[in-house]
């Protein structure tokens, strides 16, 4: 809880040989609104890193991540445009993104084995997920982990080897459009 509830932070930057952010680090930072880049040297975003923190805009997440931790950027409901979940991540936790309303579009890495619970909860704004997960059926899913999601009008893109796993799979069959990744 390095820095929580600091309302007047506005921007941060993480050095290069940061490799952990620590639990609640910057939660409820209400004010941070820049631009935010995990850089490659993180290894890990612990329990409610950024929780809370409604402006920041776009979050960049580096290609050493292996986990994001429970709540870790639920709330941020000011990101927009598309979040990529690098190939390095193995875990997403529970409510992870939760609420984040204004997130359009998030491409999950192909090295997820675990997709905790409620972990894009309420992400009204989604339209697309793409996941480059090639087996859905191995991956370790906590429950609803698109509730308050409207799936039926959102599109999922999934590697073409993997579009029939994808259709048959009770978390990713309720998209209103699968399609295979060209």
């Amino acid at each position: 809880s390095a820095f929580s509830s600091c309302s007047g932070l506005r921007s941060v930057t993480i050095g290069n040989s940061v490799t952990s952010i620590g639990d609640g680090a910057f939660q409820y930072c209400s004010g941070l609104i820049e631009t935010l880049t995990i850089p490659n040297s993180v290894v890990s975003i612990g329990y409610q890193a950024f929780k809370d923190c409604p402006y920041l805009s776009f979050v960049t997440i580096g290609n050493s991540v292996t986990t994001i931790g429970d709540y870790a950027f639920a709330g941020c409901s000011g990101l927009i445009e598309t979040l990529i979940i690098p190939n390095s991540v193995t875990t997403i936790g529970d409510y992870a993104f939760a609420s984040c309303s204004g997130l359009r579009s998030v491409t999950i890495g192909n090295s997820v084995t675990s997709i905790g619970r409620y972990a894009f909860l309420d992400c009204s704004g989604l339209t697309e997920v793409t996941s480059l997960i090639t087996e859905p059926q191995s991956i370790s899913y906590g429950s609803n982990i698109f509730l308050s999601v409207d799936i039926s009008a959102a599109t999922l893109k999934v590697p073409s080897g993997s579009l029939a796993a994808y259709k048959a799979a009770p978390e990713w069959s309720g998209f209103g459009n699968i399609v295979a990744i060209p």
